[in-house]
């Protein structure tokens, strides 16, 4: 299983799904940001705060 990891920073309900503003990792020694709103109930993941 293939698993995504994203750091979230900042989260909303629209009340009817949780959205999350998310940061994603692209190399190891650096991380990009894209300021994007996802629902993660979409993607199988790891969360870290």
């Amino acid at each position: 299983v293939y698993y995504e990891t994203f750091y979230i920073f900042y989260t909303e309900t629209n009340g009817l799904n949780n959205i999350y503003y998310i940061a994603e990792q692209k190399s190891l020694n650096k991380i990009i940001i894209f300021y994007k709103k996802i629902n993660l109930d979409k993607y199988r993941i790891i969360l870290y705060n």
